[in-house]
């Protein structure tokens, strides 16, 4: 037994030895295994840097300066709103424009709409539009049939026949050429439609009855007095000129200026000299004031065959236009029919 401790006493120290060996091994593995999961770890990141898993779908959206700085958000917030701001001032003011702009007729089509008056005439647009000095146009000349002036007087060839044969029974013997507002092309109408009448056969009387802004005798070259106004004054003779252009056509001024002219234009004198011109002529033609503004041609229109509303494209305004219509019809007078002034030629729904 002693023999066995004491060769047990021997090999401890080898044991020992052993197992500092592995303690030591041990160690060493496990710095090298730690080592290995650090360089492991490191690669991967290295792997994943070269080969970008992710992508940009956009850039940034960012509001800049002039100089193309980014902008602080405060200061961004305050552009966007002054944007939104802006932009809905922009928007209304435009509505706004929008509408006064489409408060003037500029097509015949939107003259149409909204009430029942038929469409006579349509006048082509003319830097000169006094161009009565020549009814003589031969309508099948191909050579005429190209100027301004055929155009010109072929609308009113064409007015004139409209009102003819739709007011043929009984035939028109006074109209009073009126309009909305002053500018839409009232005195040129009334004169060349009287020249054309004239030029047809018809024994004609123009009577400029706009004792507000009379304007036939300067179109006409013509003195001024006596005329409409002394007829309204007393019983002086007034001669009735007769035109430069044709010898079937008259026309009668309208004199000096009187105080209150409607209320003599509603007088029963003026309906007894209403009556004694449609005695001597086939028909009457009067240039009236504007009837939104004045009430002279409510009063002569109720002492004649009807009204023939002059409407001038880009000029007159719908409300205006609507107003007077309803003046008309509140009043009980008759409105013949509308007569489209300054049409561009394009624009013509009637082959000139």
């Amino acid at each position: 037994t002693k023999n066995t401790v004491d060769r047990e006493v021997q090999e401890f120290p080898i044991f020992v030895r052993k197992y500092n060996d592995l303690q030591r091994q041990l160690q060493i593995a496990t710095q090298t295994l730690n080592q290995l999961e650090t360089q492991k770890e490191t690669l991967q990141v290295e792997k994943a840097q070269r080969e970008v898993p992710w992508e940009i779908v956009s850039k940034p959206q960012l509001l800049r300066d002039p100089t193309g700085q980014p902008i602080a958000e405060s200061s961004q917030n305050k552009l966007i709103f002054l944007g939104v701001m802006g932009g809905l001032s922009l928007g209304m003011g435009t509505v706004i424009l929008y509408d006064k702009s489409r408060n003037i007729f500029y097509e015949i089509k939107d003259i149409e709409e909204g009430h029942n008056f038929p469409v006579l005439g349509e006048i082509p647009f003319s830097k000169n539009p006094e161009l009565f000095n020549n009814y003589s146009v031969d309508f099948n000349n191909d050579d005429d049939n190209k100027s301004e002036d055929h155009r010109f007087k072929k609308a009113f060839d064409s007015l004139y026949t409209n009102m003819h044969f739709r007011f043929c029974n009984p035939p028109l013997r006074s109209i009073a050429i009126c309009s909305a507002m002053a500018g839409d092309g009232k005195s040129s109408v009334a004169l060349n439609l009287a020249h054309m009448a004239a030029s047809k056969g018809q024994r004609v009387l123009l009577v400029d009855a706009n004792l507000h802004s009379p304007q036939l005798h300067t179109n006409l070259n013509l003195q001024n007095l006596p005329g409409l106004r002394d007829l309204l004054s007393n019983d002086q003779e007034v001669v009735m000129e007769r035109s430069p252009f044709s010898d079937n056509l008259f026309v009668l001024t309208s004199g000096q200026s009187l105080v209150d002219s409607a209320q003599d234009l509603a007088s029963t004198r003026m309906e007894k000299i209403m009556g004694h011109f449609q005695e001597k002529f086939d028909l009457v033609i009067y240039d009236t004031p504007n009837l939104l503004n004045y009430t002279d041609a409510n009063f002569l229109a109720a002492n004649t065959d009807g009204i023939l509303m002059v409407v001038g494209l880009r000029g007159t305004k719908k409300s205006q236009f609507k107003q007077v219509l309803d003046q008309i019809d509140r009043f009980g007078l008759t409105c013949l029919g509308v007569v489209v002034n300054r049409v561009q030629p394009s624009s013509l729904t009637v082959s000139p």
